[in-house]
């Protein structure tokens, strides 16, 4: 299984550049994601961005805003809800990869290897960065879920590109039971892609 760090590594090496100058050139300001930016390391978030908070075990709530922040590749980029709409549906529609990689990137399969993500997400499948989960009205959408110290991300598109929606909540425990988590954000998807109430969730 490759690290973070490995990835990063072997992207840099492909593209001739750093990570973060490769995604500020390639896909920030190529879709002019104006509220998105990689701090870098800055320890301080960029405005805009939510208050995050956790309760101790002593009943006080602890301000973990800034360290809902890390600074890899894979968790890097702070962004707005707007913004992740922009990203999904170009990327669903097919306006910011070639078509090979696309299909490639769509080529989802069973993920088995890991027992506790199966667990907390067990529908739909996975592949080169994207869960593909099935709508109640038919249909899939996809998805990449973004997790920090208090905030959770869930990003949906439509397979098409046409509709997006990210839900995106903050939690008082670290980590939540992603399980429950996971079935209350994709009542909210399931309806926004699906235009009506969804159905057995």
């Amino acid at each position: 299984m490759q690290t973070p760090s490995s990835k990063k590594d072997r992207v840099e090496k492909a593209g001739g550049a750093s990570w973060a100058e490769l995604v500020e050139r390639r896909v920030i300001a190529r879709l002019g994601l104006r509220d998105t930016s990689i701090p870098g390391l800055d320890p301080h978030l960029p405005a805009p961005h939510v208050n995050a908070y956790l309760t101790g075990a002593d009943g006080r709530r602890l301000d973990v805003t800034e360290h809902s922040l890390q600074h890899t590749a894979d968790s890097g980029v702070v962004s707005t809800t707007a913004d992740l709409n922009t990203f999904f549906r170009a990327l669903a529609g097919g306006r910011l990869l070639p078509a090979e990689q696309w299909r490639e990137m769509r080529r989802t399969v069973e993920r088995t290897d890991d027992p506790e993500d199966v667990a907390e997400m067990p529908e739909g499948t996975y592949g080169l960065g994207l869960r593909r989960i099935p709508l109640s009205c038919g249909g899939f959408y996809y998805t990449h879920e973004g997790d920090g110290a208090g905030v959770n991300t869930r990003p949906a598109v439509s397979t098409d590109g046409r509709r997006a929606v990210t839900v995106s909540i903050t939690t008082t425990t670290a980590p939540p039971d992603l399980a429950a988590l996971n079935r209350a954000t994709g009542a909210p998807v399931d309806h926004a892609l699906c235009d009506r109430p969804a159905k057995g969730r």
